[in-house]
């Protein structure tokens, strides 16, 4: 291992290294790089997320959470009036907890998912219809 001086310097080497990689996109001449191909929001992947969310996540997060209940359920019955007894519930309380904090989370990011996409829909949608109301010309890419 190195001593401060060239450790820090290396540090600063990859910072400068960083910052020269970095490049705005209005940098140059003012223009811009544009759209690039693929550039968007693919709502169907995000509804496609959630569904697995539902479907294969929350079950599996619900079936892997009740595994060890019984078990220590059983292990702390044995063991009454020891304090491993008590530890036993105190851990299968805060597992159950957190098994539950787990599940509503991944829930609150199936709901963002669908309610992004559909957001994302009804806005492109919007747009499209504002734009090809100034210009007719424009057509829907789909």
């Amino acid at each position: 291992m190195g001593n401060f001086d060239e450790e820090w310097a290396r540090i600063q080497a990859d910072a400068r290294e960083r910052v020269a990689r970095t490049r705005l996109d209005s940098a140059g001449d003012g223009q811009g790089s544009g759209a690039r191909p693929g550039l968007g929001a693919d709502w169907g992947a995000k509804r496609a997320a959630a569904d697995h969310l539902d479907r294969e996540t929350l079950p599996g997060v619900a079936s892997a959470g009740e595994r060890p209940v019984d078990s220590l359920t059983q292990a702390a019955s044995r063991l009454a009036g020891w304090e491993t007894a008590r530890g036993l519930h105190t851990v299968l309380e805060r597992w159950q907890a957190q098994v539950s904090a787990l599940r509503g989370q991944l829930e609150v990011e199936s709901n963002a998912l669908r309610s992004t996409a559909s957001d994302f829909q009804g806005l492109d949608a919007e747009l499209g219809h504002r734009m090809r109301a100034l210009n007719p010309s424009i057509t829907d890419p789909e």
